[in-house]
């Protein structure tokens, strides 16, 4: 092999390393930039009290289940229903 191969030869493998290696490497991103909503189970409402949901404010009554709530790190959306059917839902910021 003369200098020039082997130039050439040294001169494309440098190439080759720099092309892949300055290649952006695409990981899995997630496309939804929405932070994840988790659901909150510890929250009870009883007799008498008052919250305030969406610019509304519902006396509470006892529940048989726990008040479903879900939250991210901006809102939580709160579903109430009682025992009777009655049923109520609105966001908390």
């Amino acid at each position: 092999m003369d200098n020039k191969s082997l130039l050439r030869s040294s001169v494309l493998i440098f190439c080759l390393c720099f092309i892949v290696l300055t290649s952006p490497v695409h990981a899995e991103e997630d496309d939804n930039d929405e932070p994840e909503w988790v659901k909150i189970d510890e929250f009870r409402l009883y007799w008498g009290e008052v919250t305030e949901i969406s610019n509304f404010s519902i006396e509470a009554v006892e529940f048989s289940e726990p008040i479903k709530m879900y939250s991210n790190e901006d809102y939580v959306i709160v579903f109430v229903e009682d025992d009777q059917g009655n049923s109520w839902n609105g966001i908390l910021s």
